[in-house]
This record gives C-alpha cells, structure tokens and sequence, in this order.
C-alpha cells in the first residue's frame, strides 16, 4: 500500500496468514511560505520559505483500515497551520520554523500526534546595494533583494511526544568549481577502464550537506543563521583553499572527507555531517578532429564541454 508521501503513506506488510498495516503518516508538503519582516526604521527583510510537515501517530490503524477520519489530522489544517504560525512568531531561519511547526503539531494534538516531522527549504534572497538619494554608492538597500541561486537552506525538525527534538541543517545545490590542482591517478584498471590518468583537470560539483546540531545546541537559544553562513563558508574554503596557492585535491573523495572534517574541527555544536559530491565532469573537446590542438601555454586543455550525466 502506498500514496502520495505528501497527503499520506503507509507500507503493508505479508504475514502467514493475512497483510498487516505497517509504518504510516500524513500531512502536507510543498506549502510555499513568505514573510516580510519591517523594523521601525524602514529596513525591511524577508523570507521564502517551503514547507513540508508529516506526523505519525499512536495508533492510526483505524484510518486506514476502518476509514476513521477522527483520528487524521486534516492536511488543509496542516497548511493553514503553516501561515498561523508564520503570523504568531518570530523566527529568521528555517531550522526556527521547523522547530516551531513541529513542537505545535505534537502539543496541538496530544492524544493523536506521537511525532512529527518538518522539512523547510529557504531561498537565499540577498540584500542589494545600491546608490541612495544622496548619492553614495554601496548603500544596503532597505526593502530589495536577489535571488541568490541556486543552493538553498534547509531544516529537518523531528518532534515527538516525549521531548525528544532533533534539528538538522543543510545546503543543497552549492556548486563550486575549480580549474586546476585536481588530480585522479593510481585507479585499478582492468578491461573495462577507458578512463586516462591526469595529474590537473577541472573539478566541479554541486554539493548537498546536512549535519546535525548537538541538543546542547539546539536548547541554547541558537543562531542558525550565522551557524550556515560560517558552515558553507568552511566548505568553499576547504575546497578552495587559500587564495594564492590553492590546495592539491588527489580525488574527489578526499575534498569530500577534508570538507567534512573541517566542518566538524571548526563548529563544536555540529555532531556529524553528511556530504552528497557529484563529480560534475568538464571535458576536453576533441579539437584535433578539426585540426587544431587543444592546449594553451600551460601544455593542458583549455577548451572542455560539461556534462552533469553521469555522474
């Protein structure tokens, strides 16, 4: 048995003698928040935000086997749920917002809700600089912004009935690239290997990363903003590394470990980390079909094709 993850979903499972319900939940995903925040001195901020929110149950059996909508949370209640709370709190990051969701679903409905589950994607909107009236350049603009694209923000909240809170924060989509100190080499090779070594290409990725902020953390009146700021920063840098020199990666498993771990050695409150590195490859073209050779006055290619398929 299944449905959309979204409303609902529930797995079945075979016994000797007949098929028993197994774990299920329910409730609204895609519910696409913004909230526009206006100080007293005319700056304004604002928010996008996308949430998804499911809960579980003590027992909700009943609603799937005998249709007993007593015990379902509607999902329409769950997605107005969303702007209620949007309107009541304060809150400047989507880790705020999912712990707030996810606390009120499991208090609101104390003999039904036994744990609920809260995703929450950010747009990074950027505050522009622009020329004010006096005209001076590089002044913060108050009330315009950019979408900054395409890596965005986000929160997993888990609830449940007895305290329990677990915040996750990520980036998904956060592409780097770099054009040399990257090499593969040293690979086995058997009768299905085309692949050429090279000690200098292009490396590119579009990294996912979540990680899991201590409890400590969490129960500390935490700034999850500037927690993702300075993360994402250690990532690039670790990528990069320093400005003039950069830093040899051997593969791309070992820039992965090396981001991870100098996430960790860096923020205390981050008790592991995962990191999701696809090798976005660039590849030379094949210049010498048309007579020309492919390199620059380094000896390497300088003229590639990407692809992001496979990767």
């Amino acid at each position: 048995m299944s449905a959309s993850p979204l409303e609902s979903s529930s797995c079945a499972t075979m016994t000797d003698s007949d098929v028993s319900l197994g774990a299920n939940c329910h409730g609204k995903g895609r519910v696409r928040l913004v909230k526009v925040i206006r100080e007293q001195c005319g700056m304004q901020h604002v928010l996008s935000l996308s949430v998804q929110a499911l809960v579980e149950g003590f027992d909700m059996s009943a609603a799937f086997l005998a249709g007993d909508n007593s015990i379902v949370v509607p999902t329409d209640t769950i997605r107005n749920t969303v702007y209620v709370l949007a309107r009541e709190n304060e809150f400047s990051s989507a880790e705020e917002f999912g712990v707030i969701m996810a606390k009120h679903l499991v208090k609101q409905y104390p003999r039904l809700v036994s744990k609920a589950s809260v995703t929450v994607s950010a747009e990074n909107w950027a505050r522009i600089s622009a020329v004010d009236s006096a005209g001076r350049p590089g002044v913060p603009h108050k009330h315009v912004f950019r979408r900054i694209g395409p890596t965005k923000r986000m929160a997993w909240v888990v609830a449940d009935s007895t305290g329990k809170l677990e915040v996750r924060g990520g980036l998904t989509s956060l592409d780097v690239l770099k054009t040399t100190l990257s090499a593969f080499k040293g690979f086995p090779r058997d009768r299905f290997t085309s692949l050429v070594e090279v000690d200098d290409r292009l490396v590119g990725t579009s990294c996912d990363a979540n990680w899991l902020y201590s409890d400590a953390y969490v129960r500390s009146n935490p700034r999850f903003e500037k927690a993702v700021d300075s993360i994402e920063a250690t990532i690039v840098q670790t990528f990069a590394g320093p400005a003039d020199k950069g830093v040899l990666s051997l593969s791309v498993q070992e820039t992965q470990y090396d981001c991870g771990r100098a996430v960790l050695r860096a923020h205390p409150f981050v008790d592991s980390i995962s990191l999701y590195m696809p090798n976005l490859h660039n590849l030379a073209f094949p210049l010498h079909n048309h007579g020309l050779e492919n390199k620059d006055h380094t000896g390497y290619p300088f003229i590639f094709y990407p692809i992001d398929e496979p990767h």
